[in-house]
């Protein structure tokens, strides 16, 4: 005689089933994401814009999800416009990812906290995500940026990947190190003018 599965359990399973397929549908984006980057297939629409106001999106997209894992996230804009030629919708996807990153290797600790300050210096925006989690572990130090290198349980080792070749296809780099008062800092400079190969000029 078969048990009947009780609501909770029914649920429970419905649940887990959820899950994986979030995961596994984000793994195959993000497959694709860097499979065409990778290939130059990807088009980047480039148009001249204030880049604090690309902050503020990212910032909408990630504060419920912040908030939920009680996690302070502070964005700090300077005061003057930081005018810049780049991909829009790319850009707010670097800070999601790196975001998205903190908040994962931030895991359930308490008083945890990530910070976005945007900068200007000279021809060069400077983009730092900070966090104050357990910092970059020394095995992962040289291989930060590969595909699939992860520590992280819920990680698919693609985002920071991907974030890499999207600073990259925009002429700039980015620098992973430890945050003052420790945790994770990574450092994103990108030329205002924009890519140095435009294959069109910016919209404004």
């Amino acid at each position: 005689e078969h048990e009947t599965a009780q609501p909770s359990q029914i649920r429970h399973y419905f649940e887990l089933i959820q899950s994986s397929t979030v995961r596994l549908c984000k793994l195959v984006n993000e497959v694709l994401d860097l499979a065409k980057l990778e290939h130059g297939e990807h088009k980047f629409t480039l148009k001249r814009g204030d880049m604090r106001e690309l902050l503020t999106r990212s910032a909408e997209s990630m504060q419920s999800l912040l908030k939920d894992k009680k996690i302070a996230l502070r964005f700090d804009n300077p005061e003057a416009p930081v005018l810049a030629v780049c991909d829009h919708d790319k850009i707010v996807q670097v800070v999601t990812n790196l975001v998205q990153n903190a908040q994962q290797a931030l895991g359930d600790k308490a008083n945890g906290r990530v910070s976005v300050k945007l900068a200007r210096e000279q021809d060069k925006l400077v983009l730092t995500v900070n966090d104050n989690g357990p910092g970059i572990a020394p095995e992962m130090r040289g291989r930060l940026f590969e595909p699939y290198a992860t520590t992280k349980a819920e990680g698919t080792g693609l985002g920071l990947s991907i974030v890499e070749r999207i600073v990259v296809e925009h002429g700039g780099e980015i620098t992973a190190g430890d945050a003052p008062g420790g945790g994770a800092s990574f450092v994103i400079t990108l030329p205002l003018s924009g890519p140095t190969l435009l294959t069109e000029p910016p919209r404004d």
